[in-house]
């Protein structure tokens, strides 16, 4: 299944060369780079920045909110466990689990997210739409599966309509990142 949507994106990527030239009408900045790179930078790299923003957040509101509950419940230790530089809270409490889920969703989104900017970069140099598009998915994809992630069922992650495309949407900017350096080597 993985294997179809890389070869797909690498069909993809042969078929917005075609309609990028039509867009554009072959304008180009002085170092050869389309207009709709624009839509890279803004798209991928400022608005996965501000992604990863929002889901640091949503960490830091959970670290209050389920501290509190363990809190409640009778934890004598939850700010011991819920505190900084305590990446995840320590225990099997309802309280930990959902808070290390949150947590969770936002570490891997970071995880990610370097392999999802370099490739974007470099992918989005010969196939700005695509990658821009892409980018688009993976953002929607990430907060799905953050949200999934954050109910404190670490499966309900892939059960929102987007969850999935993290990966798909990667491997289509993994396809784009390859079909520019092979057309790098055959210029």
């Amino acid at each position: 299944m993985l294997f179809g949507m890389f070869s797909s994106g690498i069909l993809l990527c042969y078929c917005e060369k075609e309609m990028v030239a039509h867009i554009t009408d072959g304008e180009t900045t002085a170092i050869a780079i389309s207009k709709l790179y624009g839509g890279v930078i803004l798209i991928n790299c400022v608005g996965s920045f501000f992604l990863l923003f929002y889901l640091g957040l949503l960490v830091s509101q959970a670290r209050t909110k389920y501290r509190a509950k363990a809190e409640k419940a009778g934890d004598d230790r939850a700010d011991d466990r819920f505190s900084y530089p305590k990446l995840y809270a320590e225990g099997f409490s309802e309280e930990a689990k959902h808070f290390n889920c949150v947590q969770r969703a936002h570490q891997h989104a970071i995880e990610t997210h370097a392999s999802f900017v370099v490739l974007s970069v470099i992918g989005g140099w010969g196939h700005p739409l695509l990658v821009s598009l892409s980018g688009l998915l993976w953002i929607f994809a990430r907060l799905d599966w953050a949200w999934g992630y954050a109910t404190g069922e670490p499966s309900a992650r892939y059960g929102g309509k987007f969850g999935f495309h993290i990966w798909s949407s990667l491997l289509l900017i993994v396809a784009a990142a390859v079909s520019t350096g092979v057309q790098l080597l055959m210029a």
